[in-house]
């Protein structure tokens, strides 16, 4: 009885969902990326993903070129101080596994952790 109820158990533990939050960046040249991916087991289901771009203060305090910038973005766009920022969520339309998200990514020259 007593290893009736440890396999119960067993499998009871074993078959819990594993939920898992996993944080990458990447600096290159005047863009710095942040990706958010949450998953349960190896499924991803949410990626939030920040653009951060860096802009010279020079240029932001050309009129023309700002007035030129702010034609060319839309609304998803906002400034803090000299960077351009959009965030946004990738929709998940199929079963994609964190673990090889995250090789690909390590390819990709992404700090993850």
């Amino acid at each position: 009885m007593k290893k009736l109820i440890w396999i119960i158990l067993f499998f009871i533990i074993c078959g819990c969902t594993n939920k898992k939050s996993v944080a990458c960046q990447r600096y290159a040249d005047n863009i710095e990326t942040y990706i958010d991916i949450q998953s349960i087991n190896d499924d991803i289901t949410l990626i939030n993903v920040k653009e951060v771009f860096i802009i010279d203060y020079d240029l932001l305090m050309d009129n023309d070129i700002k007035t030129f910038l702010d034609t060319q973005i839309d609304e998803s766009y906002y400034f803090i101080d000299n960077k351009l920022i959009k965030e946004y969520n990738l929709i998940i339309d199929n079963k994609y596994s964190l673990s090889k998200t995250l090789e690909y990514l390590k390819k990709e020259k992404y700090l993850c952790g």
